[in-house]
């Protein structure tokens, strides 16, 4: 029987504070302090009284947390996400392999071996991307307005893991 009468009273006790919660929320946090309930002792016995219950506002939750989740949201939304461009897609489908070799080594004469720390270390991203926009003539063709920035960035990725 006691613990029936405890369980009645610790429901209680629930419902007004959800009842409560709710009103607090069309108030302002910033002035009133979140409501404090105090849970009845489960033993009349007990010599030490029980600790405060504390339940936050909603709006307290809001006024905190609420600008940087909408930064978040902002930042997710300003920023592109860049495509996911394979290299050797690009490779492969610009047909590079005819002349440099699906191993990057050369095939054709005067072709560089992309294999070769010497001509990974002396020839830079910028350079390659030239000569990719330009064209090395006579040989090989100009890819400016044939395959986008990303493409190349992604082809030269691929290039420089031939020397790994």
């Amino acid at each position: 029987m006691r613990f029936f009468k405890t369980w009645v009273v610790l429901m209680l006790a629930v419902f007004f504070i959800a009842c409560g919660s709710s009103e607090s929320t069309n108030t302002n946090s910033s002035q009133s302090a979140p409501p404090v309930a105090s849970a009845p002792p489960a033993n009349s016995n007990a010599s030490e009284p029980p600790a405060p219950i504390s339940v936050p506002s909603s709006n307290a939750n809001q006024s905190t947390d609420a600008k940087p989740m909408e930064e978040k949201k902002e930042a997710k939304a300003d920023a592109k996400p860049e495509p996911k461009v394979s290299g050797a897609a690009v490779f492969v489908a610009q047909k590079c392999g005819l002349c440099h070799g699906p191993d990057g080594k050369g095939k054709v004469k005067d072709v560089p071996d992309f294999t070769s720390a010497a001509w990974q270390k002396k020839t830079s991203d910028a350079a390659m991307t030239e000569q990719i926009k330009k064209g090395m003539l006579p040989k090989m063709p100009a890819y400016e307005g044939k395959v986008s920035d990303a493409e190349i960035k992604a082809l030269i990725g691929y290039i420089r893991s031939f020397a790994k």
